[in-house]
């Protein structure tokens, strides 16, 4: 639960949430007072992927195990491939041993808790000490050691390990508070280069490349510092070949003269000239003192193709013209564009019915749609372009509770469901909207 409410509360990346049924249920009802809200409510606050000792879950390349630990309420020791965690837990071999003598410990679940971390590449062991914690002992430091290739302790300090087992200086880590334990392929890079891949990342757009691609672009980008008041970029003029990500400082997009926009780190301009020719259509100029990072035409054709972007960018003018999206960034709407796919129904053609389980949802474009409850009765027509539908049901997890059909040649964007999930970790506030208006609407 630690961390957790914060998470939530900033809102600014969704939340995956792994853990056992019984856990999450008695999640959901501590969340549900903490912010007053019901808890199906809560649930849909955060992704939740059940993982249940001895139902081991694959994803995205990686196994997760639970087995259940030793402490006063239901808590998980996790194991994600090489990586291991005790969670909260007493961990503590000797002890294991007297709880089986006495009975209260099976035999078979002593040697789960003794042997679930052999073999670790990185060990994370709750080290708070007490009844309930793990008491950092010559024994304990030396049986972890056994297990894992590395070690860190968590709820402990350094100053503690060192006063009473200095021998063990530097042969274990403490994971004090805000501490960062580097993990997978090392890739060299300078502190500058650090700062300039960062900005990369907060660019929703180019954050869509592996790793790899990313630190070489940031070794590729240009660097320009611009003046307070200095003139970036200026409507009407010829594109010069650059798209530009804010590395520090404000710039305002400004349009007849009019502030539109003020933009930060990480939000990108100009890929649009870039990528299709002729005028910059704003000027945008310097908030204070800024910098920025120039990628050339050279840098962005490949990147384009690597992420389709040219297949988008139809669809993100589009998006741009609707009063919901006019005062977004252009590049947001490019991003969003990328996960959209078009579909065309006949006349007379369901896009979903009632009681199926959600796997997309839905931006109506063009035609006209009729909703009908399970009795076939009419709920509403749609024929507004810019109207979500059918994302309520996937974001809850819960069965449709209506059947959509075509009422004329509709075109819809389908956003499958990882993509609704993308759409309220990097833009909450857009998912918020969406869920309002469909919350009203009731379907």
């Amino acid at each position: 639960l630690a961390g957790l409410p914060e998470l939530l509360l900033m809102g600014d990346r969704r939340v995956r949430l792994l853990t056992s049924d019984v856990i999450y249920q008695s999640l959901l009802r501590v969340l549900s007072a903490m912010f007053a809200l019901p808890p199906p409510d809560v649930a849909a606050l955060f992704e939740y992927i059940p993982l249940n000792p001895g139902q081991p879950v694959e994803l995205e390349g990686r196994r997760f195990e639970a087995i259940y630990a030793v402490h006063t309420i239901p808590t998980i020791a996790v194991r994600v491939n090489g990586l291991y965690y005790s969670g909260d837990m007493r961990y503590d071999e000797v002890w294991f041993g007297e709880l089986v003598a006495q009975g209260i410990l099976a035999p078979q679940r002593r040697d789960r808790l003794i042997h679930f971390a052999e073999g670790a590449t990185v060990l994370v062991q709750d080290a708070g000490g007490g009844a309930i914690h793990t008491t950092i002992t010559p024994e304990l430091l030396a049986a972890l050691a056994a297990k894992g290739q590395r070690v860190i302790l968590a709820h402990t300090s350094q100053d503690e390990l060192d006063a009473e087992h200095g021998d063990w200086h530097g042969r274990v880590e403490v994971a004090g508070s805000g501490y960062v334990a580097a993990l997978g392929d090392q890739i060299p890079v300078s502190d500058t280069q650090i700062q300039e891949l960062e900005t990369i990342e907060a660019s929703p757009l180019f954050a869509r490349l592996p790793l790899r691609e990313r630190w070489e672009l940031a070794r590729a980008v240009e660097k320009r510092v611009f003046a307070d008041g200095e003139t970036i970029i200026a409507d009407g003029e010829a594109v010069d070949g650059y798209t530009y990500l804010v590395h520090a400082g404000l710039v305002e997009i400004r349009e007849q003269g009019r502030v539109k926009m003020v933009i930060g780190r990480g939000s990108s301009i100009g890929e649009r000239g870039v990528l299709e020719g002729g005028i910059r259509l704003n000027d945008v100029v310097a908030h204070g003192r800024v910098e920025l990072l120039c990628l050339p035409v050279e840098l962005l054709r490949p990147l384009a193709l690597r992420l389709n972007l040219r297949d988008a960018l139809g669809r993100a003018d589009w998006l741009w013209q609707q009063p919901m999206f006019s005062d977004l960034l252009w590049a947001t709407m490019l991003d969003m564009a990328l996960d959209f796919s078009p579909r065309v129904l006949s006349a007379g053609e369901t896009l979903f019915s009632q009681g199926e389980y959600p796997s997309e949802s839905f931006l109506l474009v063009r035609g006209r749609l009729r909703i009908l409850d399970n009795q076939g009765q009419v709920l509403d027509e749609m024929d507004k372009p810019g109207t979500f539908l059918g994302a309520r049901a996937a974001l809850y997890k819960t069965v449709r509770n209506a059947t959509a059909v075509a009422l004329t040649e509709t075109e819809v964007w389908a956003m499958p469901l990882n993509g609704l999930q993308r759409l309220q970790m990097v833009y909450p506030h857009i998912l918020m909207h969406i869920r309002a208006v469909e919350g009203q609407r009731g379907h």
